[in-house]
């Protein structure tokens, strides 16, 4: 298990290959006799892509403890990021990423037991078991664990968000959660009598893990059975706090007056760390910072290691060089998975929401910037988001995959929750331009009747008067 310079200015402590386990199914493998109970799914939701998801992915475990040495103040709210107090976890959770994070919760408790440990939680379940070993090492340990969830959380890993210390669990604004019972795979061939053996421990497995989901939250076990049972249960940043699973949003917002039409405020920190209560941001006073030195790419498809890496470096940049700002340059871009644009998303208007920091700028280049790429684009600091000359803007209808021999109720279950992103996403769009959501949905309506049309094309002119960047450049 090497280390891996994966981010700059971090340590990644695993960068192994595993197996995703495919939508609308968690698997039981079978190893030397013993059965490995998975709860995994990533909801497959792709913009303006129709190509399957990879089942190939990178798991990983990073931590931040090269920034303290740098001896910079902590620009970041203590609810989100602490540099030596911070684990990533990205990817499935299997044995291998369960030993790493128990061996970091451990250090860490070990270096300081009073100051919080915060987990940052970006997976789409795993292994039962390896879930379990992370559960127990957050409860062994005297610090308070926070949890962070970011992106699209499902299964297990949700279970983990949850687990966090209460009144620590966090959860970014446009984060998705996901729960539902464990299953197995219908390929997987047994005997009559194993079967229903493997039943009623998937059964059993699964009251147990909702039960101890029950004790988190203060839910009664067998109202989160029914709501379960049979079905994914998607949640909201808002709904997964108001249901107790969760304890806060981390929401940064445009609000608009005339005193400051474009301002920004950091609201809801619902956390015991506060000593005022609801703690309200003001950035008039906003100090500009010096100057560029640092950039960050995003070329081709946006997947989850993409987004990992670019999360990574802007934090890193922005925990080292507080005053400075970093750009995010994306180039030829046809967009990607929207649950790892949105985590981005929400990191960058974490950070111009900032006080006396530097902000996110972006620039975009290329031949087009598409889908959930046009809106990291214009999701920069207002003023600070250019486009080149001969560089377009796509806006694309969101496409969607559905398992293999779905039943009518799962297909229509997963395009509510397609409208429900559609919605988010032509919201999110609305709000960092002039154009209203009424529009831009009407836009791309007109495109989904021509399937050759690539979508609603924006030259860079238009996306500068549709003020979805601030400024053209002459070159590309």
């Amino acid at each position: 298990m090497g280390r891996v310079a994966f981010y700059p200015n971090m340590k990644a402590i695993i960068n192994n290959r595993t197996a995703r386990p495919s939508m609308d199914r968690a698997r039981i493998k079978r190893r030397s006799r013993r059965k490995t109970l998975w709860m995994g799914e990533k909801n497959f939701i792709d913009s303006g892509i129709e190509s399957k998801r990879s089942q190939k992915f990178k798991s990983m475990v990073a931590c931040f403890d090269a920034l303290p040495e740098m001896k910079v103040e902590n620009p970041f709210p203590e609810e989100f990021f602490i540099p030596d107090r911070t684990i990533y976890m990205a990817g499935s959770i299997t044995a291998e990423v369960a030993k790493v994070v128990r061996g970091l919760i451990h250090d860490k408790a070990d270096r300081d037991k009073n100051k919080p440990i915060i987990l940052w939680i970006d997976s789409p379940g795993g292994d039962v078991d390896a879930g379990i070993m992370i559960k127990e090492a957050m409860e062994a340990v005297k610090p308070k664990i926070s949890t962070v969830a970011m992106g699209g959380v499902s299964s297990m890993a949700a279970l983990l968000a949850a687990f966090g210390s209460k009144g620590y669990r966090y959860i970014l604004e446009d984060a998705i959660l996901m729960y539902h019972e464990v299953r197995y795979a219908s390929e997987v061939v047994l005997g009559a009598e194993e079967m229903q053996k493997t039943a009623k421990e998937l059964m059993d497995t699964t009251d147990d893990l909702f039960g101890m989901l029950a004790n988190a939250s203060g839910n009664v076990k067998e109202k989160i059975l029914n709501r379960f049972s049979g079905k994914d249960a998607y949640f909201s940043a808002e709904e997964v706090v108001r249901a107790g699973f969760l304890d806060g949003v981390i929401e940064p917002v445009r609000y608009y007056g005339p005193a400051n039409p474009w301002g920004w405020k950091i609201v809801s920190y619902r956390s015991p760390l506060q000593k005022t209560g609801k703690k309200v941001i003001d950035l008039q006073d906003k100090i500009e910072s010096s100057g560029m030195s640092g950039s960050v790419s995003l070329r081709g498809f946006l997947d989850d290691m993409h987004s990992s890496r670019i999360i990574g470096q802007l934090v890193s940049h922005i925990a080292l060089n507080p005053k400075q700002d970093v750009l995010l340059k994306i180039k030829d871009s046809p967009g990607g998975f929207i649950d790892d644009g949105m985590k981005i998303f929400d990191v960058m208007r974490l950070i111009n929401a900032l006080p006396n920091c530097g902000d996110v700028m972006t620039s975009g280049s290329g031949g087009s910037i598409e889908g959930i790429s046009a809106l990291l684009l214009s999701g920069g600091k207002y003023g600070k988001r250019e486009i080149s000359s001969g560089t377009r803007m796509v806006l694309k209808d969101i496409v969607v995959s559905a398992p293999a021999h779905a039943p009518a109720s799962r297909v229509e279950e997963i395009g509510d929750e397609a409208d429900r992103f559609e919605k988010m996403l032509i919201s999110k769009l609305s709000s960092h331009s002039d154009l209203s959501p009424e529009t831009i949905r009407a836009e791309i309506a007109k495109v989904k009747e021509d399937e050759e049309a690539e979508g609603h094309v924006i030259s860079a002119k238009e996306a500068c008067k549709y003020k979805f960047v601030d400024k053209v450049l002459a070159k590309n």
